[in-house]
């Protein structure tokens, strides 16, 4: 089965969105996010190319700024056999993991 995500920005950017916390507004965002869910947007691809045009003026008028970056380190000891470091891999799993001698 396929999954199809929005990448319509509008519930967090827009003028009216309840969690525009940095309360960021202009007329080109506005302009921006009506053109990316306009009935000219079923055109998947003039859809990204409005979006491209959203993420630049976002870049250039840096409504927020990040200011933490969290970063998780985990020691593990090196008889821990199959410990993954990727949470993707399927050595995830806390039954594969074992101990060497």
């Amino acid at each position: 089965m396929e999954r199809w995500y929005d990448p319509d920005p509008a519930g967090i950017h827009s003028r009216a969105a309840p969690f525009n916390y940095s309360h960021f507004v202009s007329d080109k965002n506005d302009e921006l996010l009506a053109a990316g869910v306009s009935t000219v947007a079923f055109d998947s691809e003039h859809r990204k190319k409005i979006f491209h045009e959203w993420q630049g003026n976002m870049v250039e008028e840096v409504p927020i700024a990040p200011t933490v970056y969290r970063y998780n380190l985990m020691g593990v000891n090196k008889r821990v056999v199959n410990y993954p470091l990727d949470s993707s891999s399927e050595n995830y799993l806390p039954w594969v993991l074992g101990v060497s001698e």
